[in-house]
């Protein structure tokens, strides 16, 4: 049976006692929608006796005194697909606080089932099925989680995500095929006590996440290029920090497309972007005011300082010998894989791959537990 936490006193009585706990199973339930930052709506806890509480973040005011378990190395944290619930816990108390609580002793049950002869990225419906035998009814997934009274079905659900957590960690743990596997397995759970995860987004990054840029930028005249490139990093960085100070999604202060037809024509007043294809809104005068600042700095930038998108530079030639070396190096780290029953994508994945051999990113491959199993 859960209990629901709603009181102050409640939520550090329970804390009290996941103190003295060696693991502590967790999960979340929010509301991402319209809204920049998701909206906590339950954070669910367990133990290994099976008791279970479910914290409500819309009731409480701080969840700083669960802040301090998380960031605890005297217990072990089982999630499943931990990086997302972290994520939105650790920013949700540090926006009410002002405290930054940098998880410890993590242990993602998704992560951990890739060492255990499962898929790294299996769900935990099918991953308790598969090694458990219980099967996990889904049928509030879609619920508002920041609606109340919660009903006793969404209380039932949400307790199921946490109670079989801790003997499913004991059993990944017992599937790794020899000592070594359950060292690499630990490593990479420590991936999770990186601060650098939990900052956020750099502005200045967020152009490579805009929607249809690399077919945009391939159909771009070369010599304008970087002028496209510096644009869009203006304008996709200038939006993000729109939609974080309005906490709006992104698309509700201007679509990727949009985005693109700015780099495309670099409009510099208000009638050249009424103008723009895909334009199909009126603007309120603060947006419009930045975004226009955002392209003549993006206009403005030397060429030399555009930012890099190094595998356009190759011929079609070199594309597909690059295409090539990825597919005969993705086999190899598979056969290295076998024996130890470690799905291959938990090593490193294609698009990773093929932006270390374009220079595009840090080779991961030459450090950790990858270089060990690699040779």
């Amino acid at each position: 049976m859960s209990q629901l936490v709603t009181s102050a006193e409640e939520l550090q009585r329970v804390c009290d006692r996941l103190r003295s706990e060696p693991v502590v199973a967790v999960d979340t339930e929010f509301l991402w929608e319209r809204t920049y930052y998701p909206i906590l709506g339950l954070v669910q806890v367990a133990v290994s006796d099976g008791t279970c509480w479910l914290l409500d973040p819309i009731q409480l005011p701080t969840l700083q005194p669960f802040g301090e378990i998380l960031a605890s190395e005297n217990s072990v944290k089982i999630l499943h697909d931990a990086l997302q619930d972290l994520t939105i816990l650790v920013q949700c108390i540090q926006r009410t606080t002002g405290a930054l609580y940098l998880p410890r002793n993590i242990f993602d049950t998704r992560l951990s089932a890739g060492f255990s002869g499962f898929s790294s990225t299996i769900s935990l419906k099918k991953l308790l099925e598969s090694v458990m035998n219980i099967r996990l009814e889904k049928t509030e997934t879609r619920s508002n989680w920041t609606r109340r009274p919660l009903t006793p079905m969404q209380l039932e659900y949400a307790s199921d995500d946490v109670l079989y957590l801790p003997e499913l960690r004991v059993r990944l743990m017992r599937g790794c095929a020899s000592p070594t596997v359950l060292r690499w397995m630990a490593e990479e759970n420590r991936k999770y006590e990186s601060e650098e995860l939990y900052r956020g987004k750099d502005p200045m990054s967020m152009w490579t996440r805009v929607k249809g840029f690399t077919r945009a930028l391939m159909e771009t005249e070369r010599p304008k290029r970087g002028r496209f490139l510096s644009v869009l990093q203006e304008t996709a960085a200038w939006r993000e920090e729109a939609a974080r100070d309005h906490d709006r999604p992104r698309h509700f202060i201007i679509s990727d497309e949009l985005l693109i037809e700015i780099a495309r024509y670099c409009p510099q007043n208000e009638v050249a972007f009424s103008r723009l294809p895909n334009c199909t809104r009126r603007f309120r005068p603060d947006i419009l005011e930045g975004l226009l600042k955002a392209v003549k700095a993006g206009v403005a930038r030397d060429p030399s300082e555009a930012p890099q998108w190094n595998s356009l530079s190759l011929s079609i030639a070199e594309r597909d010998a690059l295409r090539t070396k990825c597919k005969q190096q993705l086999e190899e780290i598979a056969l290295r894989c076998a024996p130890y029953h470690i799905d291959p994508p938990l090593v490193i994945s294609r698009d990773h791959l093929e932006a270390i051999l374009t220079d595009r990113a840090e080779n991961t491959l030459d450090s950790g537990w990858r270089k060990e199993l690699l040779g």
